[in-house]
């Protein structure tokens, strides 16, 4: 079988640019679009829409998806329309809900209350603190990678977070588990594997952000899914 090309697609707060250093460790063709959910009325399904129109324009062959966090939730509605194109979804500490449910239903309670009543109390849009920020995301990054991230992170709208979205995906997985993850703790991650049935489960020394502070280990797999 030869090369797939790569779809990376980013989680919250961060765009494109958190991928750059794993994209140039990667020998496959690969895009990191935008992810469209920082809109008001932005769904899940809306999101798959633009994101499959932007990936037939990129390629029209094979797929490897690769989906951190947040994005755990576009899976479902993007299998559904590239179909039997994509081959492989690598999850990175990605949040999967069961059929029907919401991201905010996978996370559970009292998280998912919490989050409800911040996004009705930020209409435009939901920040974390620095402080949160760092601890949640960046306790394994250095100071340099550690002030960008906090400078470069946009507010997210609730649409992703709050809309109900199809079981997980019928397609061949790989769960990349972080080990050190503030942000989706090992064992919630370990309750997101449980609902893929039996992935390929690669475990990573690393925080929420792998693709920065261990950018070799992330391209690593998704060179070997990409090329297998």
């Amino acid at each position: 079988m030869g090369d797939r090309s790569v779809v990376f697609l980013h989680g919250a707060g961060v765009g494109p640019w958190v991928w750059e250093r794993v994209r140039s460790r990667v020998s496959v063709p690969s895009t990191a679009p935008q992810v469209p959910g920082r809109t008001v009325g932005a769904t899940p399904e809306g999101c798959a829409d633009k994101l499959t129109a932007e990936i037939d324009a990129f390629s029209g062959g094979d797929l490897v998806l690769v989906a951190h966090s947040l994005c755990g939730v576009l899976v479902p509605g993007l299998a559904a329309r590239l179909g039997p194109r994509l081959k492989h979804v690598v999850y990175v500490s990605a949040v999967i809900p069961p059929a029907n449910r919401s991201f905010l239903a996978a996370i559970g309670f009292p998280m998912s209350l919490l989050m409800r009543v911040l996004f009705l109390t930020n209409p435009s849009g939901l920040r974390p603190t620095d402080s949160m920020i760092r601890s949640g995301l960046c306790n394994d990054l250095d100071g340099q990678d550690t002030a960008e991230v906090i400078a470069r992170y946009e507010a997210e709208y609730p649409g992703l977070y709050v809309t109900p979205v199809a079981g997980p995906a019928s397609v061949p997985s790989t769960y990349v588990r972080l080990t050190l993850d503030g942000s989706v703790s090992p064992a919630a991650q370990g309750r997101m594997i449980s609902r893929l049935g039996s992935p390929h489960v690669v475990d990573v020394a690393a925080g929420h952000l792998p693709m920065l502070s261990k950018p070799d280990e992330i391209a690593n797999t998704v060179e070997a899914t990409a090329s297998s």
